[in-house]
């Protein structure tokens, strides 16, 4: 499947093995906004106001280019083996106790050159293998404080004293 859309359900968009979504919008979702199970790519999704994750992924799974903001949960949730690449995650988590823009719960992610805004962890992992770099994070209190051990994580610092191409950036 391969689709351009809007969608208000719950899951707003739920995509099976191999589907690709482009431009497609979940806006005020009762659950997540985009619930991908494998192998799936999103490019240039928004995903506002859910009341679950705004894009919950499993295994390698491809997430680029996409915005997720205001959603309950975590705004990118990713398991196993994906790539989350140059999204802009802003203020996720809202009404939950504790939340992240970016939440890997598996191992072997990519997560690079991501925009990451106002919510309790920028980047947050429950297990290790996974590569993170070239990321910024503001006004986060845990820009990158719940990355688990066993991750390749770059240095962390602000641009002005990192002298690293991979850097994580806070500020």
């Amino acid at each position: 499947m391969t689709t351009n859309g809007l969608a208000r359900v719950a899951p707003a968009f739920s995509v099976g093995s191999g589907d690709v979504l482009i431009n497609c919008a979940a806006t005020a979702s009762t659950s997540d906004g985009f619930r991908c199970v494998d192998a799936c790519r999103l490019t240039g999704c928004v995903a506002t106001s859910n009341a679950g994750d705004g894009f919950h992924v499993q295994f390698g799974c491809t997430i680029k280019n996409c915005t997720a903001r205001f959603n309950t949960g975590d705004g990118i949730e990713t398991a196993a083996g994906g790539m989350i690449v140059e999204n802009l995650c802003d203020s996720n988590g809202q009404g939950t106790s504790v939340a992240a823009n970016i939440y890997a719960t598996g191992y072997g992610a990519r997560i690079e050159g991501n925009s990451l805004v106002s919510a309790d962890y920028g980047i947050r992992t429950s297990g290790g293998g996974n590569v993170i770099i070239r990321n910024s994070s503001s006004s986060c209190p845990n820009h990158y404080g719940g990355i688990a051990a066993g991750n390749d994580v770059g240095p962390v610092g602000s641009a002005a004293s990192s002298p690293s191409p991979w850097a994580n950036i806070q500020y």
